[in-house]
């Protein structure tokens, strides 16, 4: 009978389940539409793959993008369209290995890196190249919401020892134009590692290669459209730190030495886990879900924060058990590297039951409480 699952079925698999039509709980609570977990495959001859952008609406699915290692060529991106249907996204040259980084909101621009340069792939998965200045290497890391802006960076100079300075880089689409955004004062190169759903806003890392000795050689910067690149402070001075994520409102989430780290302002403040290393690499539009891992006795968990005040809200192999009722077996979901915009929809890393690093996409929808009767008195 709909909406009613007998004791004996609460394990079996959701995702079998129409989507759009909700799910109902043994205890009452409901689900607009399905949960679901699938690891996205790992195409030959690749021998392993890991899921760095991930594209959904509404708990729809519609793409990830991410790496595939090769033994032959290295890695390559990959887009998955359909569940465990991988395609290689190939370069400009395709015996070059690379890495797809980033995904649009409706999973049709993908970006990344081919060789050395910086690329994105339109809706019918052609490659077009970046520009940038002849003989420079280029690497494309993050691309806006909305699909109108990549971010990544551009080795702009080269110093007497041969070494290449990279400054942090942004590009429109379309090709139509590249800003060099630099990087901080007395620091030698940066990278913008993640953009706002409206491409306004950026945040990476800066470095100085000169002083990668000395401590806090390595920090996490904010970019406004218009304004100049501000960097942003540590939990302890002596912290490298990035950002990788930003929201609307500017808020980064990254890391900061070993914890997972949120600016709101330039201060840094940690999110709490309890445990002694985390990181938070992926939000979405609103801030209030972040993803990462937090590492325990050497081995990481994939988990995931509801908001930065409340804490963690679980490991994701615990919410897929409790309330979803989806197992996942043997797979150890190592991270969180994506989070959709609605919030529902997460990508990641971890290692499938046949002992092999693979991507995962899973998907958490909101659970709705019904309403309580207070009963009528005698």
């Amino acid at each position: 009978m709909r909406g009613r699952i007998l004791p004996w079925l609460c394990f079996v698999a959701l995702a079998e389940i129409a989507a759009g039509q909700g799910v109902t709980y043994p205890d009452g609570t409901v689900s607009p539409f399905p949960p679901r977990f699938f690891g996205i495959g790992i195409p030959d001859p690749a021998v392993a793959s890991v899921v760095l952008g991930v594209a959904a609406k509404g708990g729809t699915f519609l793409g990830a993008v991410g790496t595939a290692t090769d033994n032959k060529t290295g890695d390559r991106p990959i887009f998955i369209a359909k569940d465990r249907s991988v395609t290689f996204l190939l370069g400009p040259d395709p015996t070059q290995g690379g890495g797809g980084f980033g995904i649009s909101g409706d999973g049709t621009i993908k970006v990344g890196t081919s060789g050395l340069d910086a690329c994105y792939w339109d809706a019918q998965n052609q490659v077009h190249v970046l520009p940038h200045p002849a003989g420079a290497e280029s690497s494309a890391y993050a691309i806006s919401r909305d699909g109108s802006i990549i971010g990544g960076e551009v080795a702009t100079e080269e110093t007497p020892g041969g070494s290449s300075f990279a400054h942090a880089t942004l590009w429109a689409t379309g090709g139509t134009g590249r800003q060099d955004i630099h990087t901080l004062p007395g620091f030698d190169g940066s990278a913008v590692l993640g953009l706002s759903p409206d491409g306004q806003k950026a945040c990476g890392n800066a470095i100085r290669y000169s002083h990668e000795q000395d401590p806090g050689s390595i920090v996490a910067f904010r970019y406004f459209q218009g304004e100049s690149m501000e960097g942003l402070g540590k939990l302890a001075p002596a912290d490298e730190a990035f950002g990788y994520s930003i929201d609307f409102e500017g808020v980064i989430v990254g890391i900061s030495g070993t914890q997972a780290t949120e600016w709101f302002t330039r201060d840094a403040r940690d999110l709490p886990s309890g445990f002694s290393s985390s990181a938070a690499l992926a939000t979405n539009d609103a801030g209030s879900v972040i993803g990462g891992y937090y590492v325990v006795e050497g081995e990481s968990t994939a988990c995931i924060w509801k908001d930065p005040v409340q804490g963690l809200r679980g490991t994701i192999a615990g919410l897929l058990a409790n309330p979803y009722r989806i197992s996942v077996g043997q797979w150890k979901l190592t991270q969180v590297n994506a989070v959709s915009g609605d919030g529902y929809t997460v990508g990641g890393d971890g290692i499938n039951p046949q002992g092999k690093e693979e991507g995962w996409v899973a998907v958490l929808p909101p659970i709705l409480h019904p309403p309580t009767i207070d009963p009528i008195p005698p």
